[in-house]
């Protein structure tokens, strides 16, 4: 298996979609690539295992419900990994606890 890039993106529309869905989806591309980085550099940042609503916290205010939403894209393609669960310190709620991929 190959190591993923931060830019490596998967297919957002699918071939069968009108190219309207494609247009749209080049236009996206972009600023998901830019959230992964973001989720991973902001994980990167706290130095230990936390949560998605720990993580988003500490990126810009204005994107970080977006930052947030990238938790399980950042495990599908490799870049973090669950390592557990806990109660977050952000919603009080107990949440999955993310760490960087080695």
């Amino acid at each position: 298996m190959s190591q993923l890039s931060l830019f490596d993106q998967p297919a957002i529309a699918r071939t069968s979609d009108p190219i309207t869905s494609h247009v749209a989806a080049e236009s996206v591309l972009p600023k998901l690539s830019g959230r992964r980085a973001e989720f991973v550099a902001c994980l990167q940042r706290i130095g230990h295992p936390a949560t998605a609503q720990e993580i988003a916290a500490m990126a810009d205010v204005r994107v970080r419900e977006s930052v947030r939403k990238r938790a399980k894209e950042c495990v599908r393609l490799g870049y973090v990994v669950e390592v557990g669960t806990k109660t977050c310190d952000v919603t009080g709620q107990t949440a999955s606890v993310y760490w960087v991929s080695k």
